[in-house]
């Protein structure tokens, strides 16, 4: 029942499945798009918003920059403190500057020259202390007494405060001289000892429409401009209600330079910017609907698109899988019917060959790879077996070389030459030493004599010529080492150390001491010793074998250099856990030294270190001989 109900549901399977990741792409395709084309829009709003309120600003700040030039050019001149000075002495009721034409023509003169063409729509007026005032403006003259001018003068605020200069928003002509609301910025005047008057610069509050109200009517953009804790100027005044809407503008998060608020009228987009000198703050909203419709008409246009795509492929999809379904069959049904006896070579492929039919040949050949593996698992057994055929045989050698040597040393003894015993005695321990296979450690006795064995044979050879002193502690004999690290030092002493020498004498110290938790190996001649090169290069084979150690895929060993030294460095590294240091240098007669410092560590096996295998028949000599 299993096998029908899978060959009716595989093609719907594989279609539902290609349908479910092909929607679930396009899903993650579409939301990104959208996510993508939302920041797109946001960002080029958010610029046109900085670059507008940056522009208003500059031209706003100009306004004030030349209001306030003005006025401090008048208020610091010499000419308009004597003629204030003056006015102040005066004791009438009417207007100073009407009995005094020529101090009031030298003041006009004066605000004449300083305000240039800046006078169209404009007013400049000095007042002062006791409400004598002279007016340069394009408004009828006003004729007023003292009395009526401080009534009507606004300057009455500055009374009591100690501020220098004062700005006044848009508010309705105080003069009466025209319907225009005005905004101002007023100066005192004063000397050292008191208040002289006041000058004032008037300006028509259409200045600002012209710079904010030419991009609202655009971008439908709204400007609040904030003087101090109080609002200055609305571009829309009926937009919202000034003193609520500027403290939800100050609300701004810190670090943004563009941040979302929302009012009554809906959500905005608000920039600020600030005005230097003049305390001024600029708020400019842009409200979202101007990028929020672009939004949704790139949203259905998106949507739009997606869903031709989805139905696209889903057309695609059921045609493709019914073209793999058929020969996805008939694969099933080969191997179905596999057996190894049975197996065939697989077809050739032609040029134009679909990925079923490589399939099917990969499938083919994998089979035929099974089978030459197993028949060279059965041949690798055979080899195996003929292997372990010959290392039995090969056992009977080392017992036939130890005869061979007895045999020696008998006819040396015979003959009255007992060092040819005892150097056959020294070599059949060494052999037995070196074929015992049993123990990866032993005590450092053995060690000890697998290195006298040597030494000794050494001394056959080179007669007086050879001197060597051993220094060792009785403690560190029994301590666990690997096998073959002494005799490869003092054989690198022969091979390096006194090669081309030219010594008279061969000496060697050999020192074995023990510490506390530690034991060291001293090794000296009167050899060549280690050029400064040769000592760099063994501390770079060091870190070799500290890194191939660390970290086993490197490939170090084919950079190190002295196989016999470092060969010992890295037993020792590995056996006792990384505590191993190894130097190399100059020693006390002139030649080279090699100091091993390691930690104790007893063996924790269990039944301890052996005692190797049983020593080979024949002589026994020399061993003893610590000392030449």
């Amino acid at each position: 029942m299993i096998r029908p109900r899978l060959k009716k549901y595989f093609w719907r399977k594989m279609v539902v499945t290609n349908c479910l990741f092909l929607l679930f792409v396009v899903a993650i395709f579409t939301g990104i798009r959208y996510r993508t084309t939302i920041a797109a829009i946001r960002n080029a709003a958010e610029d046109v918003l900085v670059q507008y309120a940056n522009t208003n600003t500059s031209q706003f700040q100009l306004i004030f920059d030349d209001m306030s030039r003005l006025t401090l050019n008048l208020a610091v001149s010499d000419l308009t403190g004597d003629i204030l000075r003056s006015a102040n002495t005066y004791h009438g009721s009417n207007n100073y500057f009407e009995s005094a034409q020529a101090k009031r023509r030298q003041l006009m003169n004066m605000m004449q020259q300083m305000a240039g063409p800046n006078l169209v729509k404009s007013s400049i007026s000095i007042l002062s202390a006791k409400g004598d005032y002279v007016l340069l403006d394009v408004y009828p003259s006003l004729l007023l007494c003292r009395n009526e001018m401080q009534e009507l003068s606004r300057l009455d605020q500055f009374q009591g405060k100690t501020p220098y200069k004062l700005i006044s928003k848009s508010e309705a002509d105080s003069y009466g001289r025209t319907d225009t609301p005005m905004f101002s910025y007023a100066r005192k005047i004063s000397d050292e000892y008191r208040v002289l008057g006041y000058v004032e610069y008037q300006k028509p509050a259409s200045d600002l429409d012209d710079i904010f109200c030419s991009s609202s009517e655009t971008f439908q953009m709204v400007s609040l401009v904030a003087h101090g804790e109080e609002w200055f100027y609305l571009s829309d005044p009926q937009f919202s209600d000034p003193d609520i809407l500027l403290p939800a503008l100050r609300q701004k998060e810190p670090g943004q330079a563009v941040t979302t608020v929302s009012l009554e009228q809906g959500s905005y987009l608000v920039y600020h910017t600030s005005v230097p000198g003049h305390g001024f703050d600029i708020y400019t909203l842009l409200p979202e609907s101007y990028y929020t419709q672009r939004v949704w008409g790139e949203l259905k246009l998106l949507i739009a698109q997606s869903i031709l795509l989805l139905l696209s492929m889903l057309f695609f999809i059921l045609l493709i899988s019914k073209q793999i379904y058929k020969p996805v069959r008939n694969l099933r049904h080969k191997i179905e019917h596999l057996e190894l006896d049975n197996i065939r070579p697989g077809p050739e492929l032609s040029e134009h060959a679909d990925e079923i039919e490589l399939f099917n040949h990969v499938f083919a050949e994998m089979v035929a790879r099974i089978k030459r593996q197993n028949d060279q698992l059965l041949q690798q057994k055979i080899r195996e077996l003929q292997v372990s055929y010959r290392a039995l045989q090969a056992q009977v050698s080392p017992h036939f070389l130890y005869n061979t040597l007895y045999l020696i040393g008998l006819k040396g003894e015979e003959h009255e030459v007992p060092e040819i015993l005892d150097m056959c005695s020294c070599l059949t321990h060494m052999m037995g030493y070196c074929v015992d296979l049993k123990n990866d450690q032993v005590p450092l006795s053995r060690e000890l004599e697998y290195m006298n064995n040597y030494l000794l044979l050494m001394k056959y050879r080179y007669l007086d010529k050879l001197e060597y002193e051993l220094d060792i502690e009785e403690s560190v004999k029994t301590l666990p080492v690997p096998k073959f690290i002494l005799q490869p030092l003092i054989e690198n002493c022969f091979t390096h150390g006194f090669k081309n020498c030219g010594a008279e004498k061969y000496r060697i110290l050999f020192s074995l001491k023990q510490a506390k938790d530690t034991w060291t190996l001293l090794i000296e001649d009167n050899g060549n010793g280690f050029s400064p090169e040769e000592e760099e290069r063994v501390q770079k084979d060091i870190g070799f074998v500290q890194q191939s150690i660390e970290h086993p895929n490197a490939k170090f060993v084919s950079e190190i250099t002295g196989i016999g030294l470092i060969n010992t460095y890295a037993r020792l590294f590995i056996s006792f856990s990384k505590q191993v240091t190894l130097r190399v240098g100059t020693s006390r007669l002139s030649g080279g030294f090699v100091e091993i410092t390691c930690p104790i560590v007893m063996d924790s096996r269990p039944g301890g270190l052996s005692s190797g295998p049983t020593d080979p028949p024949g002589p026994k000599g020399g061993s003893d001989k610590w000392n030449p």
